[in-house]
């Protein structure tokens, strides 16, 4: 079989991710439209030369969730693991302006320890997690939780998983945060105290309240927000 030749992507060029991980191509395959990379810390995978030209190259340890979560020593597709999601919605809270809760974490000094900005990391805490196999078989009745130990941070000596009902109770009884009705057009409906009194007022459960107040959809026909 005749050998292709080679006149671009080279053994030897050195490239950058668009994170700023230096790599360097290390070998060829028979596709001649894919290079071995090797990456400082010592990283090695296999990419398409198209990735290369359009620097989609990414590390596991680029900082691509938020500008600070990084996938590190994780095997398999991150974003098909069940807690990936609780992850990188742990991290945009606290660290994303853009995220829907920013305001009630992030903006308040709520932060997550380094080590858990790791998503290898995390799986590996958590799975450790009492409750855990109860989390996986019915994510919607469990939650991940920080406040039932209380503190400032995401961290291995406050989270656990506790029952969704009692997250929600333990958000009702420590923030009692006022809330605001929207109708579909963005025009105030009406304030509220609580997320518990806006559940009596107005017969919408309170856990499809909170969950409109963190993702932004609706419930009951309407949007909630935070009120100021």
């Amino acid at each position: 079989m005749k050998e292709f030749t080679r006149y671009s992507f080279l053994i030897g060029e050195k490239h950058t991710t668009k994170f700023g991980t230096q790599y360097e191509i290390i070998g060829y395959l028979k596709n001649p439209r894919k290079r071995i990379i090797r990456f400082l810390n010592g990283e090695e995978k296999t990419v398409l030369t198209s990735s290369i030209s359009l620097g989609n190259i990414q590390s596991r340890y680029d900082k691509t969730v938020f500008g600070v979560g990084f996938i590190g020593e994780f095997d398999g597709v991150a974003s098909n693991h069940p807690l990936y999601y609780r992850w990188t919605g742990m991290i945009g809270r606290c660290y994303s302006n853009k995220h829907p809760q920013y305001r009630s974490y992030g903006a308040k000094g709520i932060f997550v320890e380094p080590y858990l900005l790791s998503f290898a990391n995390y799986v590996s805490f958590v799975s450790s997690l009492n409750n855990y196999e109860s989390l996986i078989q019915a994510p919607a009745m469990w939650q991940i939780d920080k406040d039932k130990k209380g503190g400032n941070c995401y961290s291995r000596d406050t989270i656990s998983i506790i029952p969704a009902k009692e997250n929600l109770e333990l958000e009702n009884e420590k923030k009692r945060y006022p809330v605001k009705m929207l109708n579909k057009c963005g025009v105030l409906v009406k304030v509220f105290q609580s997320i518990t009194i806006a559940e009596q007022e107005t017969g919408i459960h309170r856990g499809n309240i909170s969950r409109s107040v963190r993702t932004g959809v609706l419930a009951g026909g309407y949007r909630w927000e935070l009120a100021s």
